[in-house]
This record gives structure tokens, C-alpha cells and sequence, in this order.
């Protein structure tokens, strides 16, 4: 059964931010040392501006060698976590240093999934009001009005907390696109385009690694009848209590789509043919006993079962051989289970139905 993932399906291009983090703190480092080159003597600032560089192409080159995607954002951040805090406390241009601060925040939010940009800010936070407590103790010199204090740690926990709700408002607007783009409004499961998409991927897995793969089509009997005397309202009730019937039935690993008005669509990895009649088998009787008395008309389901094998693994042909093991199910009576066999003899598949 799929689970929407959100780490999955929302994840960052983390390759992409890195190069990003690396342009603009290089970009903005270079700026900032042309700025003081032209308004304040370079002796203090040129060290860290050169152990920020450092540092941030050493995470770079450390990101190309070993592709750890954390550790290096993690030698990204603290490298210019140095420099802003630095500029912080002494001030910077026009004692406007507090400013780069607030770039960090915002820099954060951008590069980072909302919850490590979330956990950096509040450490870098808590550390530039810890500092400003020092500084009204009298331990520390800061170069700023105390007047001006409280409107800088406003400010930083203003930015903070717009950039998380955006990002947050972002990333819920594409949960739902994604949710209309895949899944079946109606039954909650994978739609026809996501359906497809992932047998095609497990398909290709499947030939990779040498490892088996069956699928179910699964049409529920009756159905026109169902709509035709019963209303489409009660139609969809039983799409709904179908669907929950399979999400219940089926392991997480496996994949559930709705293909057609009242057909279904079940891709078991890692599962042979007998594998595959053991699930279906279980479908076809829980729905059975389900919706035992539910109407007066008989709500049953027919099942074709088809697996991949040698030197086939082509979409359509695994779901032509299920749909035909399916339809064999129905003109058998209905309410039955149909598996998909060939002949193996050198030649071309022949078709064989049990």
C-alpha cells in the first residue's frame, strides 16, 4: 500500500542547493571585502573572510568526493555562521552587521528542508540573544545602541518566523498538487498516470535485479448494475469501501491504482504466482464476505493475475495478460481468480489460463 511520503515527494535538489550556497556566500563574501576595501581598513575582516572561503570550498570538494549531503551543509553553515556572527559583534559597516545575520535566516530557509532551517535558527538565535545579554551585562562590548537591541532580535524572529510560514504554505500548496496529481479523488489510491508510472519503474527493477513481480487487475462485478438501480452515490460508497478493503489487505510494499470506473489495478513486488493467488485469493473473500447482505445485488470481484518473466517486461504486455486472465475470471462466472500462464517452449508465448 502507498503512503504518501513527504520527505519523499517534496524532498529538496540538494546537489542544486549546495552549488546555489556556494555561489552566493562566495558572491556575497567577495562584495562585502570590496565594501571595506573602499570604506574600512581590510586587516581585521580579510582572516575571515578568507577561513569562510575556505571553508566553504573545502565542504564543496568534501560534497563532490563522498556525496554526504548533510555533513556538507553542515560545513557550509558553521563556515558562514563564523563570518555573520563575527560581523555581528563588531559591527560591520555603519554597524549594520546584524543585517547579514538576517541573510543567514533567510539563506537557511531556502537551502535547507524546513526542519534543519528551523533547528539552525534557533541556535543561531539563541546565540545572538545570549550575546546581547552578555552585552547588557556589561561582559562583552557590542557596537550598537541599546535602544536598538530589542529591534534587531525583532527583526531576526520576524524574518524567521515569515520565511517558515511561506515555506510552510508552499510546501502544503504542493502536497496537494501532488495529491491531484496521483491519486484517485474518490478511493484515495494511486490514479491511472501514477499507476502506470510505478509498474513501469518496478518493471524495470524487476529486469535489473532478476527479482519477481506479479500484478492483479481487479474489476468488481455487478457494477453497472449497482449505478443503474441503485444510484451512482451508492457506486461510489462501494469504490470507497473497496479501496479500504485492499489498503487492508495488501502489504506496504505493495501498490495500489484505480484504472477505470470500477477496475483496479494491484502491483505486488518480490511476489511469484503463487504469491500473487494466495493475496488475490484473500481480496476475492474479503469482498465477499463484506458486502454479504449489503444490497440485493451480488458485489463480488474478478481477478487476473499475470507476473513478469524473461525476456518480457513490457507494460502492456503484462497488463494485456492480466486483463485477459480477468475477463477469463468473469465469463467463468464471476467472483474467481484467473492466473496468466505460458508455455515455456523456445518459441513464441502461448497463451495458457488456469
Amino acid at each position: 500500500m502507498f503512503i504518501l511520503d513527504d520527505n519523499k515527494d517534496f524532498k529538496f535538489n540538494i546537489e542544486k542547493n549546495i552549488k546555489s550556497f556556494l555561489l552566493i556566500s562566495t558572491i556575497v563574501i567577495l562584495i562585502y571585502t570590496l565594501l571595506h576595501y573602499i570604506y574600512e581598513d581590510l586587516n581585521f575582516y580579510i582572516p575571515i573572510f578568507i577561513l569562510s572561503l575556505i571553508g566553504i570550498i573545502g565542504g564543496y570538494i568534501y560534497y563532490k568526493n563522498t556525496k554526504n549531503c548533510i555533513k556538507t551543509m553542515i560545513i557550509f553553515f558553521i563556515s558562514i555562521s563564523v563570518l555573520t556572527y563575527l560581523v555581528f559583534l563588531i559591527g560591520g559597516l555603519g554597524n549594520l552587521g546584524f543585517i547579514w545575520s538576517i541573510f543567514l535566516i533567510e539563506i537557511a530557509y531556502f537551502l535547507l528542508p524546513i526542519k534543519y532551517a528551523n533547528r539552525f535558527v534557533f541556535f543561531y538565535t539563541t546565540l545572538i540573544v545570549f550575546s546581547i545579554l552578555l552585552y547588557l551585562k556589561g561582559i562583552i562590548n557590542l557596537p550598537y545602541e541599546k535602544s536598538s537591541l530589542f529591534t534587531i532580535v525583532i527583526s531576526i524572529m520576524i524574518t524567521a518566523y515569515v520565511a517558515n510560514t511561506i515555506i510552510k504554505e508552499i510546501l502544503e500548496n504542493l502536497q496537494n498538487l501532488a495529491k491531484l496529481a496521483n491519486f484517485d479523488t474518490l478511493t484515495s489510491v494511486y490514479n491511472r498516470r501514477k499507476i502506470f508510472q510505478t509498474l513501469n519503474d518496478e518493471l524495470y527493477r524487476a529486469k535489473r535485479y532478476k527479482r519477481p513481480l506479479s500484478i492483479l487487475m481487479i474489476d468488481i462485478d455487478n457494477f453497472k448494475k449497482l449505478n443503474d438501480n441503485l444510484g451512482h452515490q451508492f457506486g461510489d460508497k462501494v469504490l470507497q469501501d473497496f479501496a479500504i478493503l485492499l489498503k487492508n489487505i495488501v502489504r506496504k510494499t505493495d501498490v495500489i491504482g484505480r484504472i477505470g470506473g470500477e477496475e483496479f489495478l494491484v502491483i505486488l513486488p518480490e511476489t511469484t504466482l503463487e504469491g500473487a493467488k494466495n493475496v488475490a485469493e484473500k481480496i476475492r473473500k474479503s469482498v465477499e464476505d463484506y458486502f454479504k447482505g449489503y444490497c440485493t445485488i451480488n458485489i463480488t470481484v474478478s481477478i487476473g493475475i499475470a507476473q513478469v518473466r524473461e525476456p518480457i517486461y513490457s507494460i502492456d504486455s503484462i497488463l494485456y495478460e492480466a486483463d485477459v486472465a480477468m475477463y477469463k475470471a468473469k465469463n467463468a462466472g464471476k467472483n474467481k481468480v484467473e492466473i496468466y500462464k505460458h508455455e515455456n517452449t523456445g518459441q513464441s508465448p502461448q497463451l495458457k489460463l488456469s
